[in-house]
């Protein structure tokens, strides 16, 4: 700046009058001058016996004070602009090996979620297997327990059975024993027809003894009454074979038909039987059926549970994956802020700078001009 650029103004300081020119305003000028008027009466009211000399010699010093820490502080905060590169280079390095780490770690997140994956699917798997292996060996229990039942059932249906042709054989005795009754019957009425008839000879045999000498004149009348008796006898044997014969007839008619009915009823209860074990075959197959169908539906309803486990399991994942993402978005977000603080404060410190240059120009300035216009001079 020229000579003739510069700003002139007169000031008083300490009594005296000082003409200064400068580059800077006249405020600024005046700003000066009362600072310096300042420390000089400051000094002369501290020190009332020193001489303007020295007055302002003093004041020279409490501003070269003043100046030297100002440059002391201006040394602190290069110091410290510094000691914020270097701590910016390192965090630009602890920046990039976290890009670095964060590239591995996602790797690594990537590969432990593939591995997650893998562990549950075949942790289902094993699941899955043992469920199979818990219900096939529950399915083969039950088909025992069935089988037992049907085996139950048919020793049961075969004890029944048994009963009923041992029921029969005890009819066939009781009729063989009825047949053996009447056959003792029969020859007891034999015996006892040959008994009336031993009877009857003996008698007769009595009474030709006994009426031997009535014979020739009752000859004619015991023929009579002989012939009567023997038709009479031979009538009532006739009766009595007759009758015997129709009893005989009428107990073998009932045998056979009671013989006929037992059949019928043993024929109706195998039938019966035979249906009741059909009907409870089918009632067993269906109920079987029906057990298949429900455990088809419970797997159905396993699977489908498990599937939905799996989703939500799968969106818990993406949620935290995105929660993650967020983190470090947040974290990156807070190292932008923190970027922009550090460059917040490197142009303060550069504005700083600035008008400490700027000050000591016109600090250098204003002593040219004090140097120049003053009385001693």
């Amino acid at each position: 700046m020229n000579a003739e650029d510069k700003t002139r103004i007169t000031v008083d300081i300490y009594g005296n009058q000082y003409k200064l020119k400068a580059s800077t305003s006249t405020n600024y000028m005046k700003r000066v001058a009362e600072y310096v008027n300042d420390q000089m009466f400051r000094i002369a009211k501290g020190y009332p016996r020193l001489d303007s000399q020295r007055i302002a010699v003093l004041a020279a010093v409490n501003m070269a004070d003043e100046c030297f820490r100002m440059n002391e502080v201006m040394e602190e905060l290069s110091k410290a602009q510094k000691d914020q590169e270097a701590t910016k280079a390192a965090y630009e390095k602890l920046f990039v090996t976290y890009n670095e780490l964060k590239q591995e770690y996602e790797i690594q997140m990537t590969f432990v979620g593939e591995q997650k994956a893998k562990l549950e699917l075949v942790n289902q798997q094993q699941e899955q297997m043992k469920l199979e292996v818990h219900k096939g060996k529950q399915e083969q229990e039950q088909a025992k327990q069935l089988q037992e039942q049907i085996k139950q059932q048919l020793e049961q249906e075969k004890r029944q059975l048994i009963q009923v042709r041992q029921l029969l054989d005890q009819e066939k005795q009781q009729h063989e024993q009825i047949r053996q009754q009447l056959e003792q019957e029969k020859q007891q009425k034999a015996h006892q027809l040959q008994t009336l008839n031993e009877q009857h000879q003996s008698e007769k045999l009595s009474l030709l003894e006994m009426h031997q000498q009535e014979k020739e004149a009752l000859i004619q009348l015991h023929l009579q009454d002989k012939e009567t008796n023997n038709m009479k006898h031979q009538e009532e044997i006739e009766q009595i074979t007759i009758l015997y014969q129709d009893e005989i007839e009428g107990k073998i008619q009932r045998f056979e038909q009671e013989k006929g009915s037992l059949v019928g009823q043993y024929q109706e209860q195998l039938a019966s039987i035979i249906q009741q074990l059909e009907d409870q075959k089918s009632a067993i197959i269906q109920q079987y059926q029906a057990q298949i169908d429900t455990l088809l539906e419970q797997r159905q309803l396993e699977r489908s549970a498990l599937s939905q486990h799996f989703e939500e399991e799968k969106k818990q994942i993406l949620a935290q994956a995105r929660r993650e993402k967020e983190e470090l978005m947040h974290q990156s977000l807070s190292d932008e802020a923190q970027q922009k603080e550090l460059q917040h404060i490197k142009e303060e410190y550069r504005e700083l700078r600035e008008e400490y240059a700027k000050l000591q120009n016109e600090y250098n300035e204003w002593i040219e001009l004090v140097e120049t216009d003053s009385p001693g001079r």
